[in-house]
């Protein structure tokens, strides 16, 4: 992030996101201290409520013979 911000582009594109997302305005190094303190445990904890099976999705595209959709359901466990 800090080389992202090196040229002054960028620096106003930064600031205007946060300007045009009705964000608090913070400097690099705020939001940079605010990523730092992130750990482990509050990454596994958002994982934890993303990955869980009634919350996936998928789409397949075929066509398909009725021998691959019976394998298809029987490995999701449908």
């Amino acid at each position: 992030m800090a080389l992202s911000l090196d040229a002054t582009d960028s620096q106003a594109s930064f600031y205007a996101s946060q300007e045009v997302m009705n964000e608090e305005l913070m400097s690099p190094e705020e939001k940079l201290k605010m990523i730092d303190k992130v750990s482990v445990n509050d990454i596994k904890k958002v994982a934890e409520d993303i990955f869980k099976n009634e919350k996936l999705n998928l789409a397949v595209i075929g066509p398909f013979e009725e021998k691959e959709k019976e394998k298809l359901l029987q490995l999701l466990k449908i």
